[in-house]
C-alpha cells in the first residue's frame, strides 16, 4: 500500500550547514521509486524550495511533490503542475503589511513565482542569502494589486521578544480570527490565511492522491509543523526539535537533523526495515 511521506527542511531533512546528507538523499529516492509518494513540506516558496528538489533528484521524478508557502501550495514535480493554491485576500494582506511595517519591522511578501520587498535592507539580503529567491520592490504596500498573497513575514534577526510582543499585539485585532500566526523560528513570524497551515496543505495532497490518513507519515522539528504531525497517521518530531513540539509527535527520531534522521523515519516508517 502506498504511503505518503511529508518531511519540512530547515533543521528537519537540512543539516544544520544546510547540506543534506547522502543517507538522506538516498533514502528518499528509495521512497519515491518503490511507489510511495514524497512531497516536501515548507514555509519558502516554490522556488526557494526548487534548490533542495534539484539536490534531492525530486524535478520530474515519479511520486514527488512540493507544499509549499506552509500548505498555500502544492506542486506535482513529475508533470510540472500547480494542483492546489490559496492565499490571504488582497485587503487582508495590505493591511497586515502595513500593520507590520508602522511597527517597525521588516516584512515582505509573495506571489506563486516571486518575492515581494519594501526595499533592501540588511534583513532581506540576509534572508535571500539563504533561499536565493527572485523579488521585486514595491515602494508602497497600497500598490500591490495580486488577488491573493500566499504568505507575509515579519522578520527580525536581533530581538525575538519583539516580534513575540508584536504577535500578541495582533491577536487583539479584529481581525486576526482571519489568519493563521506562527513562528517558524524565533526570527520569522509568518502569516497565512486562517486554516491553511501545513497540516492543511499535506491533507490536501493525501487527499488529491487518495491516500488515507493512517498511511501520512510527516517529519517536523519547529512550531509551524505541529499541524501536520498531529494531521497524519504518524507524525514525527526530530530529537533536535523545538520542546513544544515534541509532545505532539507519535515518533522522536535517534539521530538529529546532522545524523540522518529523516532516514532513520523512512527506513522504519516507508520501508518497514527497523522494527
Amino acid at each position: 500500500m502506498k504511503k505518503l511521506l511529508c518531511f519540512d527542511l530547515d533543521d528537519t531533512l537540512l543539516a544544520t550547514d544546510k547540506s543534506i546528507s547522502e543517507e538522506n538523499k538516498q533514502a528518499i529516492r528509495r521512497a519515491a521509486d518503490e511507489g510511495n509518494y514524497v512531497s516536501i513540506v515548507s514555509g519558502r516558496s516554490k522556488r526557494g524550495s526548487s534548490f533542495v528538489a534539484e539536490e534531492l533528484g525530486m524535478i520530474g521524478r515519479k511520486n514527488c511533490f512540493l507544499i509549499a508557502f506552509q500548505g498555500n501550495l502544492i506542486w506535482d514535480y513529475e508533470n510540472d503542475r500547480c494542483v492546489y493554491m490559496d492565499g490571504i485576500p488582497l485587503d487582508d494582506g495590505i493591511r497586515l503589511l502595513n500593520e507590520i511595517s508602522d511597527a517597525g519591522f521588516y516584512t515582505q511578501t509573495y506571489t506563486a513565482d516571486e518575492m515581494l520587498i519594501p526595499g533592501i535592507c540588511e534583513e532581506f539580503e540576509h534572508y535571500n542569502s539563504i533561499v536565493h529567491e527572485k523579488h521585486r520592490i514595491i515602494p508602497s504596500w497600497d500598490e500591490l494589486t495580486e488577488p491573493t498573497l500566499p504568505k507575509i513575514m515579519a522578520i527580525d534577526y536581533h530581538d525575538y521578544e519583539r516580534l513575540k510582543r508584536f504577535r500578541e499585539h495582533f491577536l487583539t485585532l479584529n481581525y486576526a480570527d482571519r489568519f493563521d500566526c506562527f513562528f517558524s523560528s524565533t526570527d520569522y513570524l509568518e502569516f497565512c490565511k486562517r486554516d491553511s497551515n501545513k497540516g492543511h496543505g499535506v491533507k490536501k495532497l493525501a487527499e488529491y492522491l487518495q491516500v488515507d490518513v493512517k498511511n501520512v507519515v510527516t517529519i517536523g522539528d519547529e512550531r509551524n509543523d505541529i499541524s501536520m504531525l498531529t494531521y497524519a497517521g504518524v507524525g514525527v518530531a526530530m530529537n533536535n526539535a523545538h520542546h513544544s513540539v515534541k509532545k505532539y509527535a507519535d515518533y522522536i527520531t535517534s539521530n538529529d537533523n546532522d545524523h540522518s534522521g529523516v532516514a532513520e523515519v523512512i527506513r522504519k516508517f516507508i520501508l518497514n526495515e527497523e522494527q
